[in-house]
């Protein structure tokens, strides 16, 4: 089965399987989803600075959601979670955006994990599922979405 399709499959069955919990008692992500999260992070952070700047924000939506996230979407991130002085979403606002996101589905983190290569167990097992989503996330983007 190719990588892609397994991915497929992972994510189809996503609510489906018994997986590893992302948040503790307390509802904080668990320390394996912080880790799993901040090494997708770092695949989007191109210039290494600890913030994903406008660009790099817009591959990670595409590579994840297979779509730019529309203005009001980043308004929203930029508001909501933590940001460094130019405004661009940093490390700990990554995690605060996928806390909140989990809180309220779960799923959908599941999700995301998946397809960048994690599996139930949040353990990296398909490195180039998410390096095929980068490669993707790398055409030119510049332009906008159309509806």
């Amino acid at each position: 089965m190719a990588l892609v399709e397994q991915a497929e499959l992972a994510i189809k069955s996503v609510g489906k399987t018994k997986r590893a919990p992302l948040l503790t008692a307390d509802d904080a992500l668990r320390a394996n989803v912080a880790t799993a999260l901040l090494e997708i992070f770092a695949r989007f952070d191109d210039d290494n600075d600890g913030a994903l700047n406008r660009l790099e924000l817009e591959r990670f939506a595409v590579a994840t959601n297979g779509e730019k996230f529309e203005e009001a979407a980043i308004d929203e991130l930029k508001k909501s979670f933590n940001c460094n002085a130019d405004g661009n979403l940093t490390r700990t606002g990554f995690l605060e955006m996928y806390q909140l996101q989990t809180l309220s589905d779960p799923n959908e983190t599941w999700k995301d994990l998946i397809k960048h290569g994690y599996s139930i167990d949040v353990k990296l097992v398909n490195r180039a599922t998410g390096s095929a989503n980068i490669n993707y996330a790398r055409q030119d983007i510049s332009k906008p979405a159309t509806a």
